[in-house]
């Protein structure tokens, strides 16, 4: 349901989310790295 309602919206032409999708980002390689890092915490269970 979520999916078609997404899609609905879009072929009506809403796509305002979709202008500067990396608006807002920090491109900053220590916080990558630090996302690797939390990310492979989680999943591996340091």
């Amino acid at each position: 349901m979520i999916i078609v309602v997404g899609f609905f919206h879009l072929f009506r032409g809403t796509t305002d989310n979709f202008k500067d999708p990396m608006e807002g980002t920090s491109s900053s390689i220590s916080l990558v790295v630090t996302a690797f890092y939390h990310t492979l915490y989680a999943y591996e269970g340091w």
